[in-house]
């Protein structure tokens, strides 16, 4: 797990993740752009656990807010950087949970 941990702190990825997100918080415009994303997505989330589906207005805000963020190099960047990222973690987080099952 310690192998692990550091090679995915070494790893490409993380290093653009890590160094996009602290060119985010050099700006305080970009950090409260960026929280008020992440908190409309856990809102539309929270949302749709509740009731099983999306709001659909909130759901195209959301993606009028992302193509705003997108458009800006440095939040775009991040962004991309993030979902990069986020993918890598599912998929060992995949794995992990697959070589541990129990199958009856």
């Amino acid at each position: 797990a310690h192998e692990l941990a550091q090679a995915l702190k070494e790893s490409e990825a993380f290093q653009k993740y890590r160094d996009a997100r602290l060119e985010v918080l050099k700006n305080e415009e970009h950090t409260k752009m960026l929280e008020d994303y992440q908190t409309k997505v856990m809102e539309l989330q929270l949302d749709r656990m509740k009731t099983g589906k999306f709001d659909e207005a909130k759901l195209e805000e959301l993606k009028n807010l992302e193509g705003i963020l997108m458009a800006n190099s440095v939040l775009g960047e991040y962004l991309k950087a993030e979902m990069t990222f986020s993918q890598i973690f599912t998929d060992i987080n995949k794995i992990i949970s697959d070589a541990v099952e129990v199958h009856g």
